[in-house]
């Protein structure tokens, strides 16, 4: 008996301090560039060809946010014309210059469809959610962010491209599961307890 309360005791202790949190952020921005074109106003996320060709991208917010083990990309399609791959990357425009937009930006056009792939998905049809799981590259680049942090995204296609006539979507969100880290006095103080416990209560164990 008294070893099964231990047993429980320890259990309390460590659920304490591995229990991970799951934190859903909203996208603070959204858009497409059209070749090198981008208007700051449309939050339209349009990808692949219709005509042109469109790359797109998410903003979010992960201020104090840290130490993410896993994190999934909720992405409503609304138009989907043609199926296709679509894969998310990193962004190396700064996120100020990203946002604006303009004409003749053809490296940040480029910028949004290259690079590290942080995870893609099938899409087959419109109007309905999809999750994007997030691989390692996106967990570290979520880790070091400490505020605004974008992704890009493009579109494989053999047809006319997706997201059309998709404005914002309450949906769209950043799905990040963390591992709070204690601090060193927090820790001490819980293993401490535990210890005066068993001493006090279980002293012949």
């Amino acid at each position: 008996m008294k070893k099964l309360l231990i047993t429980l005791l320890v259990g309390i202790i460590m659920d304490g301090i591995v229990c991970a949190d799951v934190i859903t952020v909203n996208v603070a921005d959204s858009g497409y560039y059209n070749n090198g074109s981008h208007n700051a106003t449309d939050r339209n996320y349009f990808v692949g060809g219709s005509g042109y060709e469109y790359n797109n991208f998410f903003v979010f917010d992960l201020s104090g946010i840290e130490n993410a083990t896993s994190a999934t990309f909720q992405l409503y399609t609304f138009g989907v014309y043609s199926p296709g791959t679509y894969t998310l990357y990193d962004v190396g425009t700064p996120i100020s210059s990203l946002t604006a937009g303009g004409t003749g930006l053809t490296d940040t056009y480029n910028d949004l469809g290259s690079g590290l792939s942080y995870g893609s998905v099938a899409v087959n049809g419109g109007n309905s959610l999809i999750q994007i799981t997030l691989n390692s590259n996106a967990i570290s680049s979520i880790n070091s962010a400490g505020g605004l942090w974008a992704i890009g995204g493009s579109y494989d296609s053999s047809g006319t491209g997706a997201f059309h006539t998709s404005g914002s979507h309450s949906g769209n969100k950043l799905i990040v599961e963390t591992i709070p880290e204690p601090s060193t006095l927090a820790f001490l103080g819980i293993f401490g307890g535990g210890l005066w416990v068993v001493r006090r209560y279980f002293p012949r164990v």
